[in-house]
């Protein structure tokens, strides 16, 4: 095992480990409650969850703050396929593929869109919390959203320069099993282009750099999540279906 897939195993299980631990702690908490029957009547709590959750229904009432939650919330979905990569080219060099879907252009097509879906819904939530400060939109704790609001902003920033870093190592003659298509990787190679001013060497320093820090704020976010309000993205589904009445829709 090389130094690198080293670190990366002893930070991912570190992460793992403390975001296990805040997890046990919620489900404790949950088992002093009284018991009550949740698991009737599932056809329609199925249907509430692919109303509310997948189709956001609830939410897209709101005006354009649904709306950015949903970006937000579709975006979180794809790009934990961004995560997944990092991982494995962390444990296993650049060379890993996800399973079926790694290294193809819809794959990539999908990871470059939902990234700036989720910039520009990240753009939206600070000019309505910061500049226009807008009152519906305060935070129950601020240093939480803004934990968030840094954390995922720098996943996406740091996906960007290593990919941009990727594409130039392959047009150097390096075969990179896990790139997608370059056509499918419009963001990335403009990354790339502005990369090329440098020369080889410092584009790779730079590019390995970025990886380490998306694996940073990644294991960052799973260790934090847990502890704020943001804890709702994984609790969510569970909380819809099991929310009171069956034939409650909201």
């Amino acid at each position: 095992m090389s130094i690198g897939a080293l670190i990366m195993a002893v930070v991912l299980l570190a992460g793992l480990a403390m975001f296990a631990r805040e997890v046990i702690m919620r489900v404790r908490w949950l088992s002093i409650a009284q018991p009550e029957v949740r698991w009737d009547n599932l056809p329609a709590r199925i249907e509430r969850v692919i109303e509310n959750v997948f189709g956001q229904k609830k939410l897209l009432q709101r005006g354009w703050r649904g709306v950015m939650h949903v970006m937000f919330f579709y975006g979180f979905l794809v790009l934990q396929t961004v995560m997944l990569q990092v991982v494995g080219e962390g444990l296993f060099g650049f060379n890993f593929k996800l399973p079926l879907i790694g290294g193809t252009a819809g794959l990539g097509w999908m990871q470059e869109t939902f990234s700036v879906i989720v910039l520009v819904a990240l753009g939206m939530a600070v000019w309505q919390r910061y500049i226009k400060k807008n009152p519906h939109v305060k935070a129950h704790s601020e240093f939480d959203a803004l934990v968030v609001i840094v954390g995922i902003s720098g996943l996406i920033i740091t996906y960007f320069i290593t990919s941009g870093m990727l594409i130039n190592r392959q047009a150097d003659g390096e075969l990179i099993a896990s790139l997608p298509p370059v056509a499918s990787l419009p963001v990335s190679s403009l990354f790339a282009r502005a990369l090329a001013i440098f020369p080889s060497g410092v584009q790779h320093a730079f590019g390995e750099l970025s990886f380490w820090l998306h694996a940073a704020f990644f294991v960052s976010l799973l260790i934090w999540i847990p502890r704020g309000k943001h804890f709702h993205l994984l609790t969510g589904p569970a909380n819809v279906f099991f929310n009171g009445n069956a034939t409650h829709k909201s």
